[in-house]
């Protein structure tokens, strides 16, 4: 029997961040979107959220729930690997994200994948993917990253975010879900 979305355990994770993201610093400018794809084969990102004045113009959050093997250390290739990904996007897919929050919003926060075609309104891939690249490429800084676990957050989780915050200048954070509230470590 095939799970539906929005009985995955990260969907509880993903509601926790959605109602709390002020604790994250951001005013939100759309509804976040759940599970979007940038490129074919990128793989899906959990939720992504649009800031209304912020240096982040793009945050991306990757929810795991604890007994996921993922849930440690192999997360953050997986939220690096979105992150590349991100960093190839063109001003024009932040317009293009933003409209589709706007105008397809319930689609936007559901559990329905949201894909580039989807996006630039259901144009072939081949065709939407330079409506994704268009425009200034987003620059480093402009992206903020999160891990969003539930439980115990994993020492190798916490030095390798640590790391990668100190030594790369990365914005990246953990948010630990209890309960549905949210700690930003």
């Amino acid at each position: 029997m095939k799970i539906k979305p929005e009985q995955r355990p990260e969907y509880k994770i993903e509601e926790a961040v959605i109602l709390n993201h002020k604790k994250l610093g951001y005013e939100l400018i759309h509804p976040p979107i759940r599970r979007v794809l940038f490129y074919r084969g990128s793989g899906f990102i959990d939720l992504v959220l649009l800031p209304k004045e912020n240096k982040h113009r793009l945050v991306l959050v990757e929810a795991k729930h604890s007994t996921n093997a993922e849930s440690g250390e192999k997360v953050i290739g997986q939220l690096l690997k979105y992150y590349a990904y991100a960093l190839t996007l063109g001003a024009n897919s932040l317009s293009l994200l933003t409209n589709f929050a706007e105008n397809h919003t319930e689609a936007a926060y559901g559990v329905t994948k949201i894909t580039p075609q989807k996006l630039c309104g259901g144009l072939h891939r081949d065709e939407a993917m330079p409506q994704m690249i268009a425009g200034r490429r987003l620059r480093s800084e402009e992206i903020g990253l999160f891990v969003a676990v539930d439980g115990k957050v994993e020492p190798s989780l916490l030095l390798i975010v640590s790391t990668l915050r100190e030594q790369h200048k990365l914005s990246i954070g953990i948010i630990q879900v209890s309960d549905g509230s949210i700690v930003i470590q």
